[in-house]
């Protein structure tokens, strides 16, 4: 039967249950995807709910807040703990310089040495012992803030900048993000943002704070922003990943007390004493933070250690 109503508006009754066709299959499919959805959610709302009622899952989310207390609680004190390890550490005798020397022309095999002993703040002791045919002579030379008060000899001098800058490293092996060579804010932001998240998503954390790598020669032009890469530390030689390896060796060490950006000086005794002592240097300086935001309330408590490997 036509309808006289579709004569008279010019419309074909055809293409109505054409579109009607279509949208009864739209409708089923649409069905088809919330029932999906809703088996999915049932499922995991049984999974969830599955041996609980709603007291003892009450119960339960109770237990797990108080377990998030405790945890809290824990990391304070952690907290004091490492501050109060620190402060005493900052006071123990940590660097170590040695020189054996002949005392005496008719002497030999260098018997006679300087020991150098400071603690992180480079206050601590020189100890010389001079060894003759009558006997062995010991004198200690204090040591305040990395200079004595008393004239040094040339060996003394020598084992107090062996202790003060330099320090052997053995082998390590480092996670490198991808190239920066930049001083862009937001480049190092979100290149240190990815590098982190690839090393937790393939477990490559082994609880050492991430670092920095800057070019020594970006460094000697004063550039003391441009990094070249951020490197986090494994403890094993990776197997299954990129890596590079901190060559073992001597370094020209500095730590740094302070904020992390307040370089400049540090860089600069540091550069002075191996260009004073005529060093060659290798490629890259390493930053890596020792007490950072995690062991430290504020930033005048943090501690950095510069290296730089030495020739």
């Amino acid at each position: 039967m036509e309808s006289k109503i579709l004569s008279t508006i010019g419309i074909d009754p055809g293409i109505i249950i054409i579109l009607m066709l279509i949208l009864i299959i739209v409708l089923f499919i649409l069905t088809v995807n919330v029932t999906m959805n809703y088996n999915r959610l049932k499922s995991s709302y049984q999974t969830f709910m599955k041996g609980k009622d709603g007291k003892t899952l009450e119960e339960s989310m109770k237990e797990r807040y108080t377990d998030l207390e405790s945890v809290v609680k824990v990391v304070k004190q952690n907290r004091l703990d490492i501050r109060e390890l620190n402060r005493k550490m900052d006071r123990n005798y940590q660097k170590i310089g040695v020189v054996k020397y002949d005392a005496f022309n008719e002497m030999g095999g260098k018997l006679s040495f300087v020991l150098a002993l400071l603690d992180n703040r480079n206050n601590g002791f020189i100890l010389n012992a001079m060894h003759s045919r009558e006997g062995c002579y010991t004198y200690v030379k204090e040591i305040v803030k990395g200079e004595s008060f008393v004239e040094l000899a040339e060996e003394e001098a020598e084992a107090l900048d062996k202790a003060i800058f330099q320090e052997y490293t053995p082998e390590e092996y480092m996670i490198l993000s991808d190239p920066l060579n930049t001083n862009d804010h937001e480049a190092i932001i979100h290149t240190l943002c990815s590098h982190i998240g690839y090393c937790n998503k393939n477990n490559l954390n082994a609880g050492h704070p991430y670092g920095a790598m800057l070019d020594v020669s970006e460094l000697r032009q004063g550039h003391l922003d441009t990094y070249a890469y951020f490197f986090t530390k494994v403890i094993d030689r990776p197997e299954d990943f990129p890596f590079h390896i901190k060559p073992a060796g001597t370094y020209a060490v500095a730590y740094l007390k302070g904020d992390y950006y307040d370089s400049e000086e540090t860089y600069r005794k540091l550069f002075q004493w191996i260009d004073e002592n005529g060093f060659r240097t290798g490629q890259y300086s390493y930053k890596e933070a020792i007490i950072d935001e995690l062991a430290a309330d504020s930033s005048e408590e943090y501690l950095t250690k510069i290296s730089v490997q030495i020739f």
